[in-house]
């Protein structure tokens, strides 16, 4: 049931592998116009191997209902933990990183985005 969805929040989605909301056919794609959930959409612009006709921006643009948060300058990755130790066999050290200052911000953007969606989602 698609109505017991409240809120989509989308963190810097690739929509490549496979692709479901940006194909060239515009009529295989998928839609969140219909939904009546509250969908968030961040991106960052920044991992390379994300293409712009696959990115957030990108799915926004074909689902213009939705809410586009562009956090300019910082990393693909900013929104995870750091993995202390083992910051050399994570994905985050193959992506562009961003700048340090950006990515914090980002990263507190985005929690306060969560919770003014989903109350009570962070209990930290």
């Amino acid at each position: 049931d698609d109505s017991a969805i409240k809120a989509i929040i989308a963190l810097d989605p690739v929509d490549q592998s496979p692709v479901e909301f940006t194909k060239t056919n515009r009529k295989e794609n998928l839609s969140l116009r219909d939904s009546n959930a509250s969908t968030n959409i961040t991106f960052t612009e920044s991992a390379f191997f994300v293409k712009k006709e696959h990115n957030g921006r990108a799915i926004h643009q074909l689902n213009p209902r939705t809410h586009l948060v562009h956090h300019r300058n910082a990393g693909h990755m900013c929104y995870t933990d750091d993995e202390k130790g083992l910051k050399a066999l994570s994905w985050k050290s193959v992506m562009p990183s961003g700048n340090e200052e950006r990515n914090a911000y980002c990263k507190k953007d985005a929690l306060t985005l969560i919770g003014s969606e989903i109350p009570g989602a962070l209990t930290k």
